[in-house]
This record gives structure tokens, sequence and C-alpha cells, in this order.
């Protein structure tokens, strides 16, 4: 006879059911976020295993994230960024003009405004102070709120596979000399 206590029950049931909803959509969020943390993690090992260098340039906080591998983890390191210190410098002197004729603000702007990509081979200097030759990609990721302003940098050696087009060169080279010398002395027999 007293509705009071239905009432009570009726709306005790409908918060638990609300309840239990809330916390399945916050496991299901959770869930998620560390299955995208994951493929973000092994996307970014692969990478960092392809590449010598690895680094996600934000212009508009002027901070850059570079990707190290340490083991078969990959460790961030967050530190401030300038285009001449951090990438610049570390071209060879000889490239360098050509580098920073290719790699100038507007240009940057220009690539994470649109998410185009500028790629180009260079001699960069590595940790032991040696220039090698690699291939350098510069990748604009598109505008968005959570990364306004962000560009990826790939640095890949490409030394060996110079050297191996060097040793290719020189021996074309004796082969047409010899075959010239040779050609030379039947022509005078």
């Amino acid at each position: 006879l007293n509705p009071m206590p239905y009432t009570v029950g009726l709306c005790s049931l409908i918060l638990v059911f609300v309840g239990v909803a809330v916390m399945l959509f916050i496991a299901s969020r959770r869930k998620g976020v560390v299955l995208a943390n994951r493929e973000f993690e092994r996307f970014i090992t692969y990478v960092c295993q392809n590449n010598e260098a690895v680094f996600e340039v934000n212009l508009q906080t002027q901070l850059m994230n570079h990707y190290l591998l340490e083991g078969k983890k990959v460790k961030t390191l967050q530190q401030p960024f300038s285009l001449e210190r951090d990438f610049l410098d570390r071209i060879h002197p000889d490239e360098r003009p050509a580098v920073i004729q290719e790699v100038n603000d507007e240009t940057l702007h220009s690539l994470f405004a649109t998410g185009g990509k500028k790629s180009f081979e260079a001699r960069v200097k590595d940790e032991k102070d040696h220039y090698l030759w690699s291939f350098i990609i510069i990748q604009g990721i598109p505008s968005s709120h959570s990364q306004p302003a962000n560009l990826m940098v790939f640095i890949h050696s490409i030394e060996e596979q110079k050297e191996k087009d060097a040793h290719a060169k020189d021996l074309l080279q004796n082969a047409v000399s010899q075959a010239e010398t040779a050609n030379k002395s039947k022509s005078e027999f």
C-alpha cells in the first residue's frame, strides 16, 4: 500500500544500472587507450629499428620528442628544439646550403599545414662526429587540436649503399680504361 519502498527500490536499481554502465564505459575506454598505446609503441619500435634517428617536432611549442630504441623498448626524450642547433649543425658543410634552401620556415609550415613530405640526401654527423650519407624524410602531420604544428623527421643511413655505388663506379671506370687500352693496342698492332 505504501509506494515509497517501491520508489526507493526502483531508484536504487536504476542507480546500480547507471553505475555499472559508467564503469563498463570507463573500462572500455581504458582498454582502448591501452591498445592504442601498445600499437603506437609497436609502430614506433619498428620505425626506430629501420632508421638511425626519429624525431617528432612541434614548431609551435618548439619542443622535440626524440625516439630512441634501447633494447626492445622505445624511450622518448623531450627537449627544446632549434632548427639550427638540432638539425642544420649536424649537416655536412658542403650540403648545408642546399639543405637550408630545402628546409626553411616557410617549407616546414607548409608541410604540416598540408601533411606533405620532403626528402633528400645529405651527410649527417653521427654520435661519433663522423659524417655519414643519410636519406632524410620530413613528414608533416596534418594540423589537429592535439598536434597543431607537428613534423616527423626520419634519418636513415645510406652510407653502405653509397660505398657500394662508388665501388661499382670504380670497377666500371677500370673496365672502360682497360677496354680503351686494349682497343688502342689493337689499333697500333
